[in-house]
């Protein structure tokens, strides 16, 4: 039952441009002015499946004026599976057929696995169908 994060393309839509600009923006809103390390902008940018902790959410919904839904969601148990890591830890991943290639191809292309599942022909070739839940 992982929840999964769309916050790259939410804040695409608002001229956040890269993890960078996410740090400064979180930067100039905390009031402690400490934002997102390094680190957490990275993961929240570029990782699916990254999870905000409650001072990360409150932080990112009062700096862009977001709520949870906007850009977490949830993939119920039935669609999912686990995939092992090479630490030995492992980390849920949504049913959807080659989502490796998905994510790499999204990676490459410079865009995020939303955009690539809406540029994709009814049927795709080569990985199956990639479908992300509307949100």
């Amino acid at each position: 039952m992982p929840v999964m994060n769309r916050l790259q393309s939410v804040l695409k839509e608002r001229g956040i441009k890269n993890p960078n600009q996410l740090k400064l923006a979180t930067k100039k809103a905390d009031p402690e002015n400490r934002g997102l390390s390094q680190r957490s902008s990275l993961n929240a940018w570029n990782d699916p499946f990254w999870s905000p902790s409650a001072p990360t959410l409150h932080l990112l919904c009062r700096t862009f004026n977001l709520q949870p839904g906007d850009f977490l969601f949830y993939v119920p148990d039935e669609e999912t599976n686990f995939e092992v890591l090479a630490s030995g830890e492992s980390r849920p991943m949504p049913k959807i057929p080659r989502l490796d290639v998905a994510i790499e191809m999204s990676k490459y292309l410079g865009i995020t696995l939303e955009d690539l599942a809406l540029a994709a022909p009814e049927k795709p070739q080569g990985f199956g169908s990639l479908h992300l839940p509307d949100v």
